[in-house]
């Protein structure tokens, strides 16, 4: 007599078992944040985390179609980087038009997937070592390209980038949380409702079973890396209108975080086994933790914010806050000593200055010129980012640059300031009038 099985034993055993406990866990972790901070209270921090990830979300649902037949690429962030970088050379030196440079770089991303899977799938390869050199190639290419920033100013770029999509009262989204949304759907989709999908899942569950079926697994195998190509290039798309500019420095390191956000989202790295809406789980769990952990250690630091109110400046509204953002998380990964962070708002003739300033030790002058230029890292220094690799200063370089406005490091006795510079109102209506 077939025994019937517990409520219990149906829970653990549904395959959207390991999804509900990625989504109690998020939710869990969102409380946690409402209590203890007021901001994440505010609908816009959670649209906050679709915007800051956008790129990674893309990206996560690359790597987890090639996760899902039990491989790994590792070159997911130099193709964002190189994509970046090749949208900017094109859009600023060839004069082709955006839509044509999209698609161009989509190819590309396609391709470079589609031969490192070949080689895997040919040759019998492992994935590690061909996805590594594959990493390499994409970031020296990258350099070859430019060692220095390519501005991306662009007018289609520019207004996508600054477009604003309201979805909840007191909260929007950009064009790329749409695209990684749009992206998410079309994916599950074609995971859950393909030949293609249900050979992807067949292939990672046993590879040999799949074969004796008669299932294309070679062809299946190629056509994962192609998707995860294809998908890192359009994670570049998406991340060259955040930052408005190619640099050889973009997106290191974004392999390691859609791989955890992936695993995070109930993927199995043995194959066989992922659910793809988990997989946007994931990454917002990533991004609550990062925020909560800035915000922990915020507390232990007396933080003044000095100006000026109000103040009007012509700026880009999230290229400003995210240079911003990575000034204060450098200042409170390295405030020091009384443990005092100040943040300036200073206005001189049509110029705003703003400066984060932290107490703690000065920065070797030896090394101040090689905080923004390079992968550059000084147990003293302040390029400590996100984990110690100064990303976040090149970022601010990034965007400064495509500003085409000023910003600079000095050290005083008891501390550091970064500061930038921005066109103040009454500069603005100038340019306008000149353009009249």
């Amino acid at each position: 007599m077939k025994q019937k099985s517990s409520l219990k034993d149906r829970l653990v055993g549904s395959r959207y078992f390991s999804f509900g406990i990625t989504l109690s866990l998020f939710v869990l972790l969102y409380v946690v944040g409402m209590m203890n901070y007021r901001g994440f209270m505010k609908p816009q921090v959670f649209c906050n985390l679709l915007i800051d990830n956008a790129a990674l979300i893309i990206a996560t649902i690359g790597i987890t179609f090639v996760l899902l037949i039990g491989g790994i690429d590792i070159s997911i962030g130099s193709v964002v980087a190189l994509t970046c970088m090749s949208s900017a050379q094109m859009l600023q030196n060839t004069g082709l038009p955006a839509p044509a440079v999209i698609l161009i770089v989509l190819a590309m991303g396609a391709v470079f997937g589609l031969v490192q899977g070949w080689l895997i799938t040919e040759f019998n390869m492992q994935p590690f070592i061909v996805t590594l050199a594959g990493q390499f190639f994409a970031r020296g290419m990258t350099a070859i390209i430019s060692r220095e920033t390519i501005v991306i100013d662009n007018p289609v770029y520019t207004s996508l980038a600054s477009a604003r999509i309201y979805v909840l009262p007191g909260g929007f989204i950009s064009v790329g949380v749409v695209i990684a949304l749009v992206t998410l759907v079309a994916a599950t989709l074609v995971l859950k409702f393909t030949r293609f999908g249900r050979n992807i899942y067949a292939l990672g569950g046993n590879e040999m079973s799949a074969q004796l079926m008669g299932l294309p697994t070679k062809r299946t195998k190629i056509l994962a890396y192609v998707v995860c190509g294809f998908c890192s290039a359009l994670a570049g798309v998406v991340y060259s209108l955040i930052m408005l500019s190619g640099y050889p420095l973009h997106a290191v390191s974004m392999e390691m975080d859609a791989i955890a956000s992936s695993v995070i989202g109930g993927t199995l790295m043995s194959g066989g086994v992922a659910f793809l809406p988990g997989t946007l789980l994931g990454v917002l769990i990533q991004g609550v933790i990062q925020s909560c952990e800035i915000l922990i250690q915020q507390a232990d630091a007396k933080i003044d914010f000095i100006g000026e109110s109000p103040v009007y400046v012509w700026a880009d509204e999230f290229k400003t806050e995210q240079v911003i953002r990575n000034y204060l998380t450098n200042a409170i990964h390295h405030v020091d000593n009384e443990r005092r962070i100040e943040v300036r708002v200073l206005s001189k003739d049509d110029i705003v200055r703003v400066t984060v300033f932290n107490s703690g030790h000065p920065i070797p002058q030896e090394d101040l010129a090689k905080l923004w230029d390079k992968f550059y890292k000084v147990d003293k220094a302040h390029t400590r980012e996100y984990g110690g690799n100064g990303i976040g200063l090149s970022i601010v370089k990034a965007i400064m640059e495509s500003f085409h406005q000023k910003y600079g490091v000095r050290n005083f006795d008891n501390g550091v300031e970064f500061w930038f510079e921005l066109d103040g109102k009454s500069a603005l209506h100038e340019e306008q009038n000149a353009v009249k």
